[in-house]
């Protein structure tokens, strides 16, 4: 006699676990794709801000002895 395929308890949940782990992993790679991008156009944005007002960002000044 011939029995139906019923898949098995315990492959069902690491379907689902391996599922989740995938969209848990989507999930993170988009939100840091995001967030460089975000960090992009803040520096463009701060970069922009600079130039049209004359403002340059404060450069380091190294201690040469030149200026004594």
């Amino acid at each position: 006699m011939k029995t139906a395929a019923v898949p098995s308890e315990g492959k069902a949940p690491s379907s689902f676990s391996d599922e989740n782990r995938q969209v848990r992993i989507r999930k993170i790679i988009r939100s840091k794709r995001l967030f460089s991008l975000f960090m992009l156009l803040t520096t463009i944005l701060s970069g922009l801000l600079y130039a049209l007002h004359g403002i340059f960002p404060p450069t380091r000044q190294h201690e040469s002895g030149r200026d004594a």
